[in-house]
């Protein structure tokens, strides 16, 4: 859908940096994303009413961007956005931003700032983004240009993370706040020496859900978890967590502030630490774990005994692994035990589509759709 925002252009290759110039391709684009919102402030003017929306081209060496001179904050209505194009406006080409040893952007104060098909990255000295509350990122690929020391995501409530990759970081590698996250994928990659703490911190305020992601964790001497979540009302439902060794966990529920939680369809291989679940009870008043599959795990849902009611069903430990080939990176679902379940969904036509635990949903060969991971796509299940 074409957006109602002010739409300018940058072209990191044949735009040129004058007063006035961004409302057109080519040598009518802005050259540099800072002067573009700059500009924009001083000589067109923000748009408080519709938002502005900057379609970037290229690759862009740009860190510290700021809004100061832009003279706007973004509103929920009325929100900054920075889309990756090729050709033409909003054509799913992806355009690049590296920070080099800097932070893209690090604000704690500007809310609803959209980030569309874009190759995010540094140097790992520094964080990728830091934002505030609804944030917005669609088909991004956030990654390390070098060793990670950092981490590569922060921000708080209400954001929006869908269909996006997370590839090498340090300390909690993603952490955010009553969010959605959706169709991503996390990973640890073995050819780094970062052992990040986990892949997903889910850090503060209520009320988080994550589905069909992919976790996945590298290296045999890693104690990373996929998920930490630390507060109430999480939901975590057809993700698949696989790791190469090591003692981490899959999910982690957090003593004393993790109420709420409902965990269920996921698949786990792989973790020797507290399980494909590790969850302690202790302070934490009630939740489900349920319809979860695991394979060669440690204590598979491993929990401390403590207060609270929990209903733990259906939940299997599975004889064999339950992905087509993950060493390689091949994350299907395998038909065995109960992994493939439930009642087939019907579609128009008489195809039908059953229900499988895990984040990828295989398409059957009859047709229906189903959601698949299409190869090269940098970041999520998509159908």
């Amino acid at each position: 859908m074409a957006s109602t925002a002010s739409q300018y252009y940058v072209d990191s290759v044949s735009g040129v940096n004058s007063a006035g110039n961004g409302t057109g391709t080519g040598a009518s684009a802005y050259l540099t994303i800072q002067y573009a919102l700059d500009d924009i402030g001083t000589t067109h003017g923000a748009d408080g009413t519709n938002g502005d929306k900057l379609n970037l081209k290229g690759t862009f060496n740009e860190s510290s961007l700021s809004l100061t001179t832009y003279g706007r904050s973004p509103t929920g209505t009325a929100q900054l956005t920075f889309q990756g194009y090729g050709s033409t406006a909003e054509d799913g080409t992806r355009a690049t931003i590296d920070g080099g040893t800097g932070s893209i952007m690090a604000s704690t104060t500007e809310d609803f700032i959209g980030w569309v098909d874009l190759n995010l990255l540094n140097d790992g000295s520094s964080l990728i983004l830091q934002g505030d509350n609804g944030w917005n990122f669609y088909n991004c690929k956030f990654y390390r240009d070098g060793t990670p020391t950092a981490a590569l995501l922060e921000c708080d409530t209400t954001c929006n993370l869908i269909n996006c990759l997370f590839q090498d970081g340090a300390g909690h590698m993603v952490s955010t706040e009553a969010s959605t996250i959706h169709g991503c994928m996390f990973i640890d990659r073995v050819d780094y020496t970062a052992t990040p703490t986990s892949l997903l911190n889910h850090d503060a305020n209520a009320g988080m859900r994550c589905s069909f992601c992919l976790f996945v964790i590298n290296g045999s001497a890693t104690a990373t978890v996929g998920y930490t979540n630390q507060r109430a009302n999480a939901t975590v439902e057809h993700c698949s967590f696989w790791a190469n060794g090591g003692t981490g966990k899959g999910l982690w529920g957090v003593a004393g502030g993790s109420n709420n939680q409902h965990i269920f369809g996921n698949l786990f291989e792989g973790f020797s630490g507290a399980g494909g679940i590790g969850y302690s009870r202790a302070g934490n008043v009630y939740g489900f774990i349920e319809g979860n599959a695991a394979y060669n795990c440690t204590s598979e849902y491993g929990s401390n005994t403590g207060e609270g009611f929990f209903t733990d069903r259906d939940n299997e430990v599975l004889s064999a692994s339950p992905f087509v080939d993950a060493a390689n990176g091949d994350f299907s679902p395998v038909d065995t035990g109960n992994v493939k379940y439930g009642t087939p969904l019907q579609f128009a036509g008489g195809h039908t589509n059953w229900l499988w635990k895990g984040a990828i949903q295989p398409e059957e060969p009859a047709g229906g759709g189903g959601m698949i991971v299409h190869p090269g796509m940098g970041g999520g299940t998509r159908g």
